[in-house]
């Protein structure tokens, strides 16, 4: 079993070093495509290529963002994957797992194709912006934020590959993708990780809007850093166990019964892919 990655960033130097050095601790291959990125974020990407196979450049264009860019990257490399790898089709610069991958999709019974993330989300707060001095570089920002969402955020992350599986580079995910298997895989999350930082990615993502794009949540349109930092007291202290009060979108994956078992009969007759 092998997992390949699809990293897709743009203007991301202060952590994509710390990103796909982490992630080449359990992907097998990692394909960095740079959506037009104004800082260093592809040259780093290429000099950390020269010294560590695992991290393949596939390409640097400036095209309006939309998730459907990462299925260029699947249809460019699926001719080196087999039956029963495994995609992280959105492995994110700013998101770092507690449980390895490699041993969690290991014991994904075969019935299952995808598997989602409950990501502990940490925050920026006032306190810190108070306490710690900020370099715009992780991980010395990202690993002194200790304070985390006591809502976990889920989303899909990973796919198993199959031969007859098709991605249209016109849509975000791959037909018939699959049946997603119940448990989540934990991660941390450090979407805000100084004030410059935050106001740079506020910045952009509203140049994303106007291009635009329409799947920004509401904190992701705000105007200033402090509008998206927090208050140590609404948040929970990293310590050795991980606490949290449930999930953000507790209905996000929750379907009727029926199609559940339809989806089941589908992909068990091999219908579905």
């Amino acid at each position: 079993m092998k997992i390949f990655g699809i990293c897709l960033v743009k203007n991301e130097a202060d952590i994509i070093e710390y990103c796909l050095s982490e992630a080449s601790k359990w992907a097998d291959k990692i394909f960095v495509y740079d959506n037009g990125s104004e800082d260093e974020t592809w040259e780093i990407v290429n000099d950390l290529a020269s010294s560590n196979p695992v991290i393949i450049p596939y390409k640097k264009e400036a095209l309006p963002f939309r998730d459907e860019l990462r299925a260029r990257v699947f249809n460019t490399y699926k001719h080196l994957t087999s039956e029963g790898d495994w995609w992280c089709f959105r492995l994110d610069s700013d998101e770092f797992y507690i449980d390895n991958p490699k041993d969690f999709l290991a014991n994904v019974p075969s019935k299952y194709h995808v598997v989602a993330k409950a990501s502990f989300d940490f925050r920026l707060t006032f306190e810190d912006v108070e306490e710690f001095e900020f370099k715009d570089c992780s991980p010395h920002d990202a690993l002194q934020l200790k304070y985390y969402n006591p809502l976990l955020y889920t989303e899909k992350r990973f796919f198993k590959h199959r031969k007859r599986l098709k991605w249209s580079n016109e849509k975000g995910f791959p037909d018939h993708m699959g049946i997603l298997f119940p448990k989540f895989i934990r991660q941390k999350h450090y979407q805000y990780r100084s004030p410059n930082q935050i106001q740079n990615r506020l910045e952009k993502k509203k140049i994303a809007t106007l291009n635009g794009y329409k799947c920004f949540l509401k904190h992701d349109n705000e105007d200033l850093w402090e509008s998206v930092a927090e208050h140590r007291g609404n948040l929970i202290m990293e310590s050795d166990e991980w606490l949290y009060k449930g999930y953000k979108y507790p209905n996000l994956f929750k379907q009727p019964w029926y199609r559940e078992i339809a989806e089941l009969v589908l992909h068990g007759t091999k219908i579905f892919p």
